[in-house]
């Protein structure tokens, strides 16, 4: 799992399939990540971080598998 504010390594770990959450602590909004890509998640509160992660693990192999397929085709 990728933890990031404002990065481009958001974007290259959705290629690679790798989750991505969001922390939203940028008061400009400056997101490389453009709407709501499959495989990540945005959270405003630490609470909600831990939250998004537990939900990650709890995903069925197969719903990893899709969401990692939507994310590598697209994240662009």
């Amino acid at each position: 799992i990728i933890l990031y504010v404002s990065s481009t390594v958001a974007l290259e770990s959705l290629q690679c399939g790798v989750p991505v959450i969001r922390l939203n602590l940028d008061i400009l909004d400056s997101d490389p990540v453009i709407g709501n890509a499959p495989y990540w998640w945005e959270v405003n509160t630490p609470a909600e971080c831990l939250d998004v992660i537990a939900l990650i693990s709890d995903l069925s192999s197969e719903k990893k598998k899709e969401l990692i397929k939507n994310a590598k085709t697209n994240t662009f």
